[in-house]
């Protein structure tokens, strides 16, 4: 069941990024006076929808075990730094959003020395690259679709997802890191099809356990 709720959140981030106004999602040059000019509705569903589900992602991180017996090394590491991500991703977030919107809320009032004082200082992000919150979660479903495959419980439909999931953690990091937002809309669509596909995949194998 949590998996399907995590699916759903998923489902709202990829589709609000695509319906964010393109200045929103070019960082703070142009997201401040966005969010006075144009609104912030949209904004702050697609944070809130962020936060949300990877805090109900870190509880899958524990309580998903598609292994037999003990978890060998890589599972084991790839579980701490999938609840690292997640909860970086969520405090980024949440932090991103208020500051942003606090700015926002006074922008109009702001001297042109005053905006550009803020504009240098930018949105304070704490995973700037987001490789800790995308990049260090990839080797999570790696290492779950590998302990699936060796115990049998997953089928290979599920285990497949589980790859395009990582890769498409993948392309957030490498988009930032390489300053190319074509990657970030990959990962946006990904995150509309791939990422729920693979979290309802993963629940109707939970159900089928219980």
């Amino acid at each position: 069941m949590l998996a399907a709720v995590v699916a759903v959140g998923y489902l709202v981030i990829g589709v609000t990024h695509f319906c964010l106004p393109a200045r929103q999602l070019q960082g703070a040059a142009s997201l401040f006076a966005s969010l006075a000019r144009d609104g912030n509705a949209i904004f702050r569903v697609h944070y809130w929808a962020f936060a949300i589900t990877s805090l109900l992602a870190m509880a899958l991180v524990v309580s998903v075990r598609p292994e037999r017996g003990e978890p060998d090394l890589f599972l084991q590491v790839a579980r701490v730094w999938a609840l690292l991500a997640f909860a970086v991703t969520a405090v980024d977030f949440l932090y991103v959003q208020q500051r942003a919107l606090t700015i926002a809320e006074q922008w109009n009032s702001l001297d042109a020395s005053s905006q550009q004082a803020l504009l240098v200082l930018g949105t304070g992000r704490i995973d700037a690259t987001w490789f800790i919150g995308f990049a260090a979660l990839a080797p999570w479903p790696i290492a779950l679709s590998r302990a699936a495959r060796r115990s049998g419980v997953w089928p290979r439909a599920t285990r497949v997802a589980a790859y395009l999931v990582s890769i498409d953690a993948l392309c957030v990091s490498l988009g930032a890191l390489a300053h190319q937002f074509l990657f970030v809309n990959l990962a946006a669509a990904g995150a509309i099809v791939v990422t729920p596909a693979f979290f309802v995949l993963m629940s109707r194998q939970s159900l089928r356990a219980d």
